[in-house]
């Protein structure tokens, strides 16, 4: 199997859409819309990726995946997010 880096990504955009998921929004509805580039789904994940809280996002994910208002305050995503919901 050739590494491409997508197998890396995967955990990271689980969460990404975790999140953007508890606050209300769509990601894979979003690209089919394209309200979403593909380009940007990939810099979000690239965000969650390169983020020193990651970890504390699946507690957060754990505790509030019913629903929130918004992301915790640490999440470098919480803007992209919300103007998807």
């Amino acid at each position: 199997m050739v590494d491409d880096g997508l197998i890396d990504s995967i955990p990271d955009f689980w969460v990404a859409r975790g999140m953007a998921r508890a606050i209300g929004a769509n990601l894979t509805g979003a690209l089919r819309t394209r309200r979403l580039s593909r380009d940007g789904l990939d810099r979000m994940i690239g965000v969650c990726a390169a983020c020193p809280h990651k970890g504390d996002c699946l507690g957060w994910l754990a505790l509030n995946a019913a629903g929130a208002v918004r992301p915790p305050a640490y999440c470098m995503n919480a803007m992209a997010f919300a103007a998807l919901a």
